[in-house]
């Protein structure tokens, strides 16, 4: 009978060291999964699975690990690697961050993290906007 409850008690939930504990709800650090692409200038949009491309921002470092798993020649954000970032705020109402990310194309727009999601709206690549999730 103790068995199960020994087996019970020694598991673990992976998703804690997959997606480190935030401790403000509105941090950027952590995992988050790009779930969608849309666009504001009539290009086509694009949705993901949870795990086809993943970021890991480091507030503290300014660095973002992009692991991009898709293999598509359409738009996916940006290449796997790590990049640095910056974040800086911004006077207007309905934005009032701003995110920048350089690589060879660039990603930048306005950043909003709300209930666990985070968009990067009209980024500088064709305006696209980027959806992520935790």
């Amino acid at each position: 009978m103790m068995m199960p409850v020994l087996l019970f008690l020694s598991c673990t939930d992976d998703s804690q060291e997959n997606n480190p504990t935030v401790t403000k709800p509105d941090s950027i650090d952590g995992l988050w999964n790009l779930v969608a692409i849309t666009s504001s200038i009539d290009k086509p949009g694009f949705k993901y699975q949870v795990g086809d491309i993943n970021w890991t921002f480091a507030e503290q470092k300014n660095q973002v690990d992009v692991k991009n798993h898709i293999k598509s020649s359409d738009f996916s954000g940006m290449k796997s690697g790590s990049y640095n970032f910056k974040i800086a705020e911004n006077t207007a109402k309905d934005c009032t961050k701003i995110l920048t990310i350089r690589d060879k194309d660039g990603v930048a727009g306005c950043l909003n993290i709300a209930n666990d999601t985070l968009t990067i709206h009209n980024a500088y690549a064709g305006h696209y906007n980027l959806i992520f999730i935790r």
